[in-house]
């Protein structure tokens, strides 16, 4: 069992939640995220294919700044 949990960033926009809404069940299954450890899906965003290179140079942004608010967080 998983726990999905969209990425927010520092003002709790949830870029995902807002690109989400606006797939079809196809375009669903191709979805970057990370997951820190065995129970947490986090969801980064998502694009199309044309914008790929450019979604996952944001995705990857999106990870770390979640990374560096978690490990402040944890300090």
């Amino acid at each position: 069992m998983c726990d999905l949990r969209g990425y927010a960033d520092e003002q709790d926009g949830r870029p995902f939640a807002v690109w989400f809404e606006t797939l079809d069940a196809v375009a669903s299954s191709k979805l970057p995220f990370r997951s820190p450890g065995e129970r947490l899906l986090i969801p980064l965003g998502g694009g199309t294919k044309k914008r790929q290179d450019n979604d996952i140079k944001t995705a990857r942004e999106r990870w770390e700044n979640h990374r560096q608010r978690r490990k402040r967080e944890i300090q």
